[in-house]
């Protein structure tokens, strides 16, 4: 059990670093095509 909950931390970390490459990847191409 003791060792579950790094892994828990390290997905949560993986889905925010994952998520706002994709933010700001959206931000990157409306910026682009809004031009």
């Amino acid at each position: 059990m003791i060792a579950e909950i790094p892994s828990i931390d390290e997905t949560k970390y993986m889905y925010y670093a994952y998520g706002t490459g994709i933010l700001l990847l959206s931000t990157f191409i409306l910026f682009l095509i809004n031009r």
